[in-house]
């Protein structure tokens, strides 16, 4: 990936363009090694929150949410506005994220330790940072700019930016809750 994404961006300094097999292979890389995590987590045998067959598809969801996002505040800073089909991206990747969640956390579970899991992710110590941090900030606010943006009630670079910031910064939260809920029960 790492080898992919510098000759793009080596095509691009140089004002070359992208094919679109460099295109395509690099974004299969991307999706490659955003979702590798994925299957290492699976690897955890006896953490069996982390056991999900969807962990390394939401891996991906979240790389794209972290790219556009990051991406957006770029264009931003550099006064430009980010192109459509980039606020595109994440207004779907902040959409599907919450899908998967809403899929990991509300769907019968495989077994009591992914049951006590979940629970502690949702009701637990880090339930506050989960619902504000994760829910409210990474995917509630960038959803309702986004929104606001669509609807022409707010600046197209500024709102992306600011919802390319929420929807990032709500990314830790998240991954600090689900990695501390995997490990809520107990191995004995």
């Amino acid at each position: 990936f790492g080898l992919l994404a510098t000759l793009w961006g080596g095509a691009a300094l140089l004002g070359l363009g992208t094919s679109l097999p460099l295109a395509v292979a690099a974004i299969l890389a991307a999706a490659a090694a955003a979702g590798y995590s994925g299957f290492l987590f699976g690897q955890a045998e006896g953490r069996d929150f982390w056991q999900s067959p969807l962990l390394p598809l939401h891996l991906i969801v979240q790389a794209v949410v972290a790219g556009a996002g990051v991406l957006a505040i770029g264009a931003f800073a550099l006064g430009g506005t980010p192109p459509p089909a980039l606020v595109v991206a994440l207004g779907i990747g902040v959409a599907a994220h919450v899908l998967v969640v809403a899929s990991e956390l509300l769907t019968p579970h495989a077994n009591r330790d992914v049951a006590v899991a979940a629970q502690a992710m949702t009701n637990g110590p880090d339930a506050a940072l989960f619902w504000y941090g994760a829910m409210a900030l990474g995917a509630a606010v960038p959803l309702v700019i986004l929104a606001a943006q669509a609807a022409g009630l707010l600046p197209a670079a500024l709102s992306a930016a600011a919802a390319g910031l929420a929807a990032t910064a709500g990314l830790l939260p998240y991954e600090h809750s689900w990695i501390r809920a995997g490990q809520a029960p107990p191995l004995s």
